[in-house]
């Protein structure tokens, strides 16, 4: 039985995380010279330099999205919210390049602010809180920081986890520090897991079962279209596939996975001659490696960015922008999701 009270908790976990905020702050001092003097912009914005010490000046809502699945995930959730609660300002944050890509794209007009996540510094974390100051701070599916957490707990800031998850090899790693991993939980008031399994791991590492809840992926609450055939038959065209051309998408690969669809590939078109593979590798900074891959198996690539018009003299199609892969998917006979041939977890 849990005795420990929400303010010894978090308390505690003060003491627990001193040596965590010391060693940031050795990190940063030493980092902080060259990001300052530097032209990353991204790498300014994760140090916490560029947050306005002016207050946001209205009462808001914090979405926090890792990268572009967990943005995808969130843009239900976003949509309804803006609609729910039009007076309050909606501060989106991601951490990755193509997490902000997306989110420019998708929630230009629902998010009043869309930024960087500073890094877990406590003072990039406090700089942007006081920025902020929200009503609420909610975190899509995972990249929780203990800096972060504890400090909007400390300012008496409601927490709340949609779509969490806890894959096989986190749940080991976690089971390693429960003593550590249930008082981070346990910070938040609200937490809502994708499935069943993922609430009874969570209950199992001890966390408060009053605020654990299965309620679904919010992935598949957005408003899905059927594909048009008359769609479906110009982007064939556009991308000089014939009609009668068996077309395989693989979507979202990991490393050690292209080499692998490419030689199933490679063996399939021994018996279907006609057969295309569109790849979509899940980040596009492997673009030149994957190419490389293609040419190693004697197949030609084609960058989606770099096509003629009705170009088909090629064997592979790789997609190099963000955020077509659902387009993409509607052409396939044969659909593959990456992340399935290698123990990424997730």
């Amino acid at each position: 039985m849990e005795l420990i009270r929400p303010e010894m908790e978090l308390n505690l976990l003060k003491i627990l995380l001193w040596p965590y905020h010391w060693l940031w702050t050795l990190f940063m001092s030493a980092a902080l010279p060259f990001i300052w003097f530097g032209k990353d912009q991204r790498r300014r914005k994760r140090a916490g330099l560029d947050i306005p010490r002016a207050p946001l000046g209205k009462a808001a809502i914090w979405i926090h999205a890792l990268s572009m699945g967990e943005v995808v995930s969130a843009l239900p959730l976003v949509k309804a919210l803006k609609n729910r609660f039009p007076h309050l300002a909606l501060v989106f944050t991601v951490a990755t390049r193509q997490g902000m890509q997306v989110a420019l794209k998708e929630l230009h007009k629902e998010a009043d602010r869309i930024e960087y996540m500073p890094l877990d510094f406590w003072w990039s974390i406090r700089r942007l809180i006081h920025h902020i100051r929200p009503s609420i701070f909610i975190l899509i599916e995972t990249d929780f920081w203990p800096g972060h957490i504890s400090y909007l707990k400390k300012n008496k800031i409601p927490l709340m986890l949609v779509n969490g998850r806890v894959s096989p090899r986190t749940y080991k790693a976690y089971a390693r520090v429960r003593f550590l991993i249930r008082r981070l939980w346990n910070q938040f008031d609200l937490i809502l897991m994708q499935t069943q399994l993922d609430q009874t791991r969570l209950l199992q590492l001890g966390v408060s079962a009053g605020k654990v809840h299965n309620n679904g992926n919010i992935k598949f609450d957005r408003p899905w279209r059927i594909p048009d055939p008359v769609n479906i038959q110009n982007l064939k065209k556009q991308f000089g596939l014939a009609l009668s051309d068996p077309v395989w998408v693989a979507g979202s690969t990991h490393p050690d996975e292209e080499s692998m669809i490419l030689n199933v590939f490679n063996r399939l078109r021994a018996s279907f001659g006609n057969l295309r593979l569109i790849l979509a590798p899940r980040r596009i900074e492997r673009i030149a490696d994957i190419q490389q891959l293609i040419a190693a198996q004697g197949l030609k690539p084609a960058l989606k960015t770099m096509m003629l018009p009705d170009e088909s003299s090629y064997d592979v199609l790789l997609l190099d922008t963000i955020g077509e892969l659902e387009k993409f998917y509607a052409l396939a006979d044969i659909a593959f999701v990456g992340g399935s041939l290698v123990p990424i977890g997730g």
